[in-house]
């Protein structure tokens, strides 16, 4: 019989969550939104109201009367929901443990309900606190003990699309965890996620790989900075001393990758004004990059694209701005990038070549 003191390790459900298994986090919605792992589902014990109030209680009042106040709002009807919440999740998804932001009063009170409806759970020892610290931990062991095999190329290349066709290798999309293309113009409409969380998530996949004992791990090769996010110090350095495998795809099939990811996708989702908004805003972040006069031509030719209203967008009539962008402002600078990483270098090939190549790794 479960006792409602027993917990898991944060060792143990760290493992457990690298593979995949899932935990109920019972923090309010602006701690999770702010720092979480993947594979938690989100039933809050108290919602960021409720959290508030209690809050301010305890700091004016004390314990005993923050606590009291807690039961009163989470009582009756609100408590029956909370506590169906939570069961529902557990149904749909077997989660081996719960946890709040500390392993205290909150996973304690949620695991002794659900302990009254039959549905033992432990909680993770010292929550969330104790998680993001093991996290941190491994970001600074695991990556120089893990091989790593990084693809470069120039924007456009087909770096992200090779690296979803390799789902049963050791792979860290960077990008996908920052929900973000790696550039001024690879804004995405859903927003990125927390800092916390995004590293967080970097440590459970290589905890993997490295329990796995992967033979070598393959990334993308990025800046430090995807979007507002930056990849953790140890990573960014593994992954500049890894050995480097450069894709040389034609400009015309790099034109053709850039127009699909930021118009005609984006198109599915905005209207002609929406997208051209967010490309000249996007334009105008890189604007002293560009230099002046060729900020104004791009700028002039992405608002040419758009003079005749099309709903459906034709690459006939966004290729020029589109090429003038590459050889002018990405190519510039992943050329200067690439020049410091010669002596990494283990392959040059095709999209096709080096697709092949690495999936017969």
């Amino acid at each position: 019989m479960l006792r409602t003191e027993e917990f898991v390790e944060p060792s143990d459900a760290f493992l457990r969550l690298s593979r995949g298994e899932f935990c109920i986090d019972v923090r309010s919605e602006g701690e999770h939104e702010s720092a979480t792992f993947s594979q938690t589902i989100l039933t809050p014990l108290l919602n960021n109201q409720e959290r508030k109030e209690v809050g301010t209680c305890y700091k004016m009042q004390g314990s005993k009367a923050a606590i009291d106040l807690g039961h009163r709002l989470i009582s009756g009807e609100i408590k029956d929901a909370r506590v169906k919440a939570m069961l529902n999740a557990s149904k749909k998804n077997k989660p081996f443990a719960l946890y709040c932001a500390r392993g205290g009063l909150r996973s304690k009170i949620s695991q002794e309900w659900l302990q009254a409806q039959g549905l033992e759970i432990p909680r993770i020892r010292g929550g969330y606190k104790f998680l993001r610290q093991y996290a941190l931990a491994q970001l600074e062991e695991l990556p120089s003990s893990l091989n790593f095999i990084v693809i470069g190329g120039r924007t456009g290349s087909g770096k992200t699309e090779i690296l979803k066709k390799l789902s049963n290798k050791a792979v860290l999309d960077l990008e996908g965890l920052a929900n973000h293309r790696g550039s001024a113009f690879g804004k995405h409409l859903n927003p990125q996620p927390g800092q916390a969380t995004f590293e967080n998530n970097i440590a459970l996949k290589l905890f993997r790989y490295s329990n796995d004992k992967s033979s070598y791990v393959i990334l993308e090769d990025e800046s430090k900075m995807i979007g507002k996010l930056k990849i953790p110090e140890k990573l960014f350095e593994a992954k500049r001393t890894s050995n480097l495998i450069v894709v040389e795809s034609p400009l015309t099939d790099r034109i053709e990758r850039i127009f699909k990811e930021y118009v005609l996708e984006p198109s599915a989702m905005l209207s002609p004004a929406e997208l051209q908004e967010l490309l000249l805003s996007s334009l105008t972040a890189v604007k002293k990059r560009l230099g002046g006069l060729m900020f104004g031509e791009v700028y002039q030719k992405i608002a040419d694209a758009f003079n005749d209203n099309s709903i459906e967008p034709q690459i006939s009539k966004h290729a020029a701005w589109i090429e003038l962008l590459l050889r002018h402002y990405y190519d510039p600078m992943y050329d200067k990038a690439l020049e410091k990483g010669e002596n990494r270098i283990l392959a040059k090939g095709s999209y096709q070549e080096i697709s092949s190549y690495l999936k017969s790794l």
